[in-house]
């Protein structure tokens, strides 16, 4: 998969949908002149002695022959056409566990090397025991929070965690060196439901200006944050707010419910208050009075106290689906909210409207919920933004998936028609990644398109350090410009510059994809619920259990 700078367009091909953009000589270009030695692909056909040898190496376009790589040898057969290319060793994924650049791009070390990891083991098949990571993020003191599900029973640094009901929500503190601090789980009723009490995503952690923790996820049936039980339906959405040591200042249910992913979305917002945003599919009263959708999703705003007493709520919408997918605050109090939309949508003085079945969007609101700007992006296919960040400096950073083509700005990035795996005769769309970054005014600074060639890629989570650094994980078949080539169903975690410069990238042997967050110093802290996980060759976790690690910078 390559990444795509500055808005680059990409070829609509499956052949060349994954090009680099940094140069380097095509396998079926003449490198050589008159001899017909190459250091890099293969040269031009054309009529040669019989028996007559040359150096070959059909390496990627831009990779030389150099250590441990080695050119090989083609002879010129009776037909006067170059032969086989015997004895060239090409290049192969990075090996992190050796010092040899196995790819030979002149890279240098590996980036993301294994640096610590933590394994939480589960305890019996009871309930088919799971504890799925939902989010994970950087406290502002260095501090590690992860949130997920809790079923079943857990083995956690000696002591038996067990959910009370079918599934709980928990919330974990870790050090900085992976060390847990505490442990706090929400207990639900005892349902006969298999699915998890929670459905979190990316974004659904994050933290006011005093270190607490803002938390948001759905429930399964009755749900207990320690007030008391708070009862209603099943998958209606769930904030909680609590100090860095772990006791919950309030906790509250909300009748915003999603068929899947998240409902609503959290952040702080000035003056200590809280922003809720979040997709409206029937009606809700967060606590202002009955707001009823007009269509299948209707977008949501709300404003709270930072004890969670309601200020004001509004919906948007049309008969269409609008759905916000994320939201973070600007450093001046106001919002922005990412997600897509059928239809119209107006926000406040300005209509966006898409472009077929669903266009990413991303508008930026005041402090009292007035719209600045709004702007959608796509074409008349499928586009979703899935999560939004904003840095110090007020640039917004926003990802998500997108078929067929999507300009951000830069130009426009495509992806190629692909045979279905189940009728040949049947093409679908290939799925992409898009990146971009932009400005407070909503305007282009960069973007990037993740396209793996012949294959879908699927973004799973996305974190800014506050040095810029970018955290990408998913699953797929990426293959990035760069040491690290991943494989066709592999988790994989990706680090980009600030200015959307690919750094390193790790391939992980698991097929649960991890949630990531980027500490101070550029490493990525990742959480994953899987079976055995191997990571650079180490097995770190197994038994269906959760495992958190700490790779690079």
């Amino acid at each position: 998969m390559g990444l795509v700078g500055c808005g680059d367009p990409i070829a609509a091909t499956g052949d060349t949908a994954g090009a680099s953009t940094t140069g380097g000589t095509s396998p079926d270009e003449t490198t050589s002149g008159s001899t017909g030695e190459t250091t890099g692909g293969t040269t031009a056909e054309g009529p040669c002695a019989p028996g007559a040898p040359r150096s070959c190496f059909p390496a990627p376009p831009g990779i030389e022959p150099v250590a441990p790589c080695v050119a090989g040898v083609e002879i010129c057969t009776v037909a006067g056409e170059w032969g086989t290319c015997y004895g060239a060793i090409l290049p192969t994924a990075q090996d992190c566990t050796t010092p040899e650049d196995e790819t030979c791009s002149g890279a240098g070390p590996c980036g993301g090397v294994l640096r610590w990891a933590r394994a939480v083991e589960v305890l019996g098949e009871e309930h088919g025991v799971a504890i799925p990571p939902a989010a994970v993020a950087i406290a502002p003191d260095g501090a590690i929070i992860v949130t997920g599900a809790l079923r079943g029973a857990v083995n956690w640094d000696g002591e038996k965690v067990g959910s009370q009901g079918q599934a709980d929500v928990w919330a974990a503190r870790f050090s900085a060196a992976g060390e847990r601090e505490w442990l706090y789980n929400f207990p639900g009723d005892e349902v006969d439901d298999d699915s998890d009490s929670t459905l979190w995503s990316a974004g659904n952690v994050d933290f006011t200006a005093d270190g607490d923790l803002l938390l948001i996820g759905h429930s399964l049936d009755t749900i207990d944050f320690g007030q008391g039980p708070q009862g209603g339906e099943d998958g209606e959405a769930v904030a909680v707010r609590m100090t860095p040591l772990g006791a919950v200042e309030w906790g509250r249910r909300f009748p915003l419910r999603s068929h899947f992913d998240r409902a609503l979305t959290i952040a702080p917002a000035g003056a200590g208050e809280v922003w809720l945003a979040g997709t409206l599919h029937t009606s809700a009263d967060l606590g202002g009075g009955d707001l009823y959708s007009h269509g299948h999703g209707d977008v949501v705003l709300a404003r709270f106290t930072g004890d969670g007493e309601h200020l004001w709520s509004r919906r948007y919408g049309d008969p269409g689906h609008q759905e916000v997918r994320a939201a973070a605050e600007m450093p001046d109090g106001g919002l922005v909210i990412a997600g897509h939309l059928e239809g119209e949508l107006d926000l406040g003085g300005t209509t966006i409207a898409s472009a077929g079945q669903a266009d990413a969007f991303v508008a930026r609101l005041s402090g009292d919920g007035s719209l600045l700007w709004a702007q959608r992006f796509g074409d008349n296919f499928m586009q979703h933004a899935r999560t939004v960040n904003v840095g110090a400096d007020g640039r917004i950073l926003v990802t998500g998936h997108f078929v067929s083509s999507i300009d951000l700005g830069g130009g426009p990035f495509v992806t190629a028609k692909l045979p279905s795996e189940y009728d040949p005769d049947w093409k679908v769309w290939q799925q992409g990644i898009f990146i971009a970054e932009l400005s407070q005014d909503g305007e282009h600074l960069w973007s990037s398109a993740l396209i793996a060639p012949g294959e879908s890629t699927y973004l799973d989570s996305v974190d800014r350090g506050p040095d810029g650094t970018i955290a990408l994980s998913g699953w797929g078949a990426p293959l990035f410009t760069g040491p690290t080539w991943g494989a066709e169903g592999d988790a994989w975690i990706a680090v980009l510059t600030a200015g959307g410069d690919h750094q390193w990238m790790q391939r992980l042997d698991t097929s649960g994809g991890p949630h990531v967050a980027v500490t101070d110093d550029g490493a990525v802290i990742a959480a994953f619920h899987s079976g055995e996980l191997v990571v650079q060759g180490t097995t770190v976790g197994s038994n269906i259990g959760l495992t958190i690690l700490k790779l690079g910078p």
